[in-house]
């Protein structure tokens, strides 16, 4: 396969992880790697690296995500979602899409978010998840987060359906839970797609197993949120050996493209000196 980016749309049941897996078997020459996992009981887009392209994945795990929820109330579980084992129950208080809408948004914007033991975040090497799961439960610092649009879809007696676009790190089993509590109730997640990561759409994502060269997209085109600078001369020689070098750029990551062969080389970042230092090569 060519280097860039798949999109994939992966469906309910199986981890990222068996996405990337499946991919290994189809294609075994060459490599992939996933940019932001989504739980199994998840579905919708996730962004995989080909090759050259696993090389940029950490710059895609950055972009904001846009999601559709379901939030089942009276009913809260250890993970915050349909697969974990339920720890409480509590009655459902009426209330009307005014009051939904209300609570809603009062998360948009920045927050504060403590996130959940099951997730992967780890503790002193431990994945937190697997704390969990032996019953532990240990301190998590809270982590801003931002909301950047919270919409209601529809709400009936048991759940509520959402939308929302996010920040990276944002749990939205955590922010599921946090909304049934300001409406005086438990909940946890019980669906929840990702629609969006930044510009790329669920839409034009297809099953790991139908997916083969064609859809790949070219780094340049995949990595289009980044500054592209073009160097020629004695600083293209500079970049080829990966040194240091001077731009003209307000930008602290510049994607740099070489003025000889046109061709994109490596993703430079900006010192406390000012100069360029190279942070990934590319090729």
């Amino acid at each position: 396969m060519k280097d860039g980016i798949l999109l994939i749309n992966k469906p309910i049941g199986p981890t990222s992880r068996d996405i990337i897996n499946i991919l290994e078997r189809r294609f075994p020459q060459d490599k992939f790697g996933h940019a932001g996992s989504l739980d199994p009981f998840a579905s919708g887009l996730i962004i995989v690296g080909v090759n050259q392209g696993l090389k940029c994945i950490q710059f895609f795990e950055n972009l904001h995500k846009t999601y559709l929820a379901s939030l089942r109330l009276g009913i809260a579980t250890d993970s915050g979602d349909k697969e974990g084992k339920i720890i409480g129950e509590k009655e459902i208080p009426s209330f009307n899409k005014e009051k939904v809408n209300e609570v809603l948004k009062s998360f948009f914007g920045e927050s504060l978010q403590v996130p959940p033991m099951y997730s992967a975040i780890k503790k002193d090497g431990v994945p937190l998840y697997k704390l969990a799961r032996e019953g532990r439960e240990v301190e998590r610092k809270p982590r801003k987060i931002t909301i950047d649009n919270i919409n209601l879809i529809s709400v009936d007696t048991s759940h509520i359906i959402f939308s929302l676009s996010c920040s990276k790190g944002t749990y939205i089993r955590t922010l599921g839970e946090d909304i049934a509590k300001k409406l005086n109730t438990l909940g946890h997640l019980d669906g929840l797609m990702r629609q969006k990561i930044a510009k790329f759409s669920l839409e034009n994502a297809k099953d790991a197993n139908l997916v083969d060269d064609k859809d790949v997209i070219p780094l340049e085109e995949a990595l289009y949120f980044l500054t592209m600078k073009e160097v020629g001369g004695l600083e293209e020689k500079k970049v080829n050996n990966g040194a240091r070098i001077h731009l003209e750029c307000k930008d602290d990551i510049v994607l740099i493209k070489l003025r000889s062969n046109g061709k994109i080389k490596a993703i430079y970042e900006r010192g406390y000196d000012g100069l360029y230092y190279c942070k990934r090569g590319i090729v």
